[in-house]
């Protein structure tokens, strides 16, 4: 299990920027491939963070520099810098053809492959930023490899799908560490270390979907032959469902988020009687029916799976999706989420959910307050990175003492230099200074160096 002292100080520290809380994680990377988490701690993110992206610099920034102090407190190391998973409601993927004919039938170099995949890169998308480049496949005259190196074409085609996201997610996440003082280890996307962390290979190869339910976006990706085809951010996602419950009862958010997780259903059973069960709301006298909790969570429950499908159809791969589809995330736990999905979409009914990277033991280990939480990105944001960002805190120097002479020389400057006394003006009235210090020290060595050669000679 995890250890809550440290020995070892050389530790990894990534952080998440998610839309219900600013989440950051210290840990270490094993020679298996696994991850060692030390330390994991939270802050609310609700006024900094909106669909993902960083919202209010100043409240980030101090959220940020709260995280970074209570896992130096909690380890007692010093962090200098921190991995960042980027994400929001912008990111997406956008597929790219980039062509190149040659003069006569020849075959392909590295050269040339290196050549599409540069062109690629420099594609302009306005506001937006490629983060990351997906090879697809090459097309060589009629023909599709993946591996076009050798093979003799006169027109070779490179398909890239381009990870993109609007360039001021990224610029604001930058001044935020910036300005926490942390430097920025590396960007990683949040997404693509998610699926690499959940998915096996197997999956990937054959076909799948991963859909990611957070609190104020939806992510969706779609695998096949082992490669990214498709990403896409949905704007929405559980926290519209507490939202609804809150406007519609008149009730603080708080409140109606515990009444969604203890009584949340993703699709009514029409075959049970309706509820009249009246639920009583903390601090007041009124109640809530338990019927309309139900209608609301199912209809918006419906309008995300809704979006969801739409996205998996626009990947053009849906019916190659032979492992089905997995779903993590918080609101991918309300009850009956399964049965949701298959009542509107019966054509999918391969569905899986992903196994959490923490139990509920080991969060007991790591701090307070976890219990409840969906860590996987955190995790995954872990495995991805590799350098050392903390470091152990320098012990302070004692002062050395001064020896003999260094005492005696400042104790004489003290005695040429003393202290001003501002009511006294009247420079008539000081006292002429007699010997020195240092004066008579010396007087008083001289004085026993003469007694000693005195000795000596007789």
């Amino acid at each position: 299990m995890y250890q809550k002292e440290v020995k070892e100080k050389e530790l990894i520290v990534a952080i998440e920027l998610g839309s219900s809380a600013i989440r950051g994680i210290a840990g270490s990377r094993l020679p298996d491939g696994n991850v060692k988490v030390e330390r994991i701690t939270q802050v609310k993110a609700a006024d900094c963070i909106h669909r993902g992206v960083v919202y209010n610099i100043e409240k980030t920034t101090n959220a940020i520099r709260q995280i970074r102090e209570d896992l130096e407190r909690d380890l007692q190391v010093q962090i200098f810098k921190a991995y960042v998973g980027v994400q929001g409601q912008s990111m997406r993927t956008i597929k790219n053809f980039v062509r190149n004919d040659f003069e006569t039938e020849r075959e392909v170099t590295d050269a040339d492959v290196d050549d599409l995949y540069e062109r690629n890169q420099t594609t302009n998308y306005g506001e937006l930023e490629i983060l990351e480049v997906i090879p697809q496949e090459y097309k060589l005259d009629h023909k599709e490899d993946d591996e076009p190196t050798g093979v003799e074409t006169r027109t070779i085609e490179g398909r890239f799908n381009n990870v993109v996201v609007r360039r001021r997610v990224k610029d604001n996440i930058l001044k935020c560490l910036e300005n926490a003082r942390l430097e920025c280890a590396d960007l990683i996307i949040s997404p693509l270390a998610l699926a690499d962390r959940v998915l096996t290979e197997q999956e990937r190869r054959s076909g799948c979907a991963l859909v990611d339910l957070g609190a104020q976006t939806t992510t969706v990706q779609v695998y096949k032959g082992g490669k990214l085809r498709y990403l896409a951010t949905i704007p929405i996602g559980s926290a519209s469902i507490t939202h609804d419950i809150a406007s519609a009862g008149d009730i603080e958010l708080d409140e109606a988020e515990k009444l969604k997780l203890a009584h949340g259903i993703a699709v009514i059973d029409l075959t049970k009687e309706v509820s009249k069960a009246e639920l009583p709301i903390a601090g007041c006298d009124r109640t809530y029916p338990l019927s309309r909790i139900e209608e609301m969570c199912e209809a918006r429950t419906e309008e995300i799976l809704r979006n969801v499908n739409e996205c998996i159809h626009r990947s053009d791969i849906s019916e190659q999706i032979t492992s089905g589809i997995s779903f993590c995330g918080g609101g991918s736990l309300m009850k009956d989420f399964d049965e949701a999905y298959k009542k509107w979409f019966p054509a999918f009914t391969k569905l899986h959910h992903t196994r959490p990277q923490l139990t509920s033991d080991e969060l007991a280990h790591l701090g307070i307050g976890l219990q409840g939480g969906n860590f996987d990105t955190l995790i995954a944001l872990l495995a991805k990175a590799e350098e050392v960002c903390t470091r152990e805190i320098p012990k302070e120097e004692p002062e050395q003492p001064l020896d003999l002479f260094e005492a005696a020389e400042k104790a004489e400057q003290e005695a040429k230099n003393p202290p001003k006394d501002d009511d006294d003006d009247d420079d008539d009235e000081k006292k002429p200074k007699g010997p020195g210090f240092m004066d008579r020290f010396k007087k008083k060595m001289g004085g026993l160096w003469g007694s000693v050669v005195d000795s000596l000679n007789e």
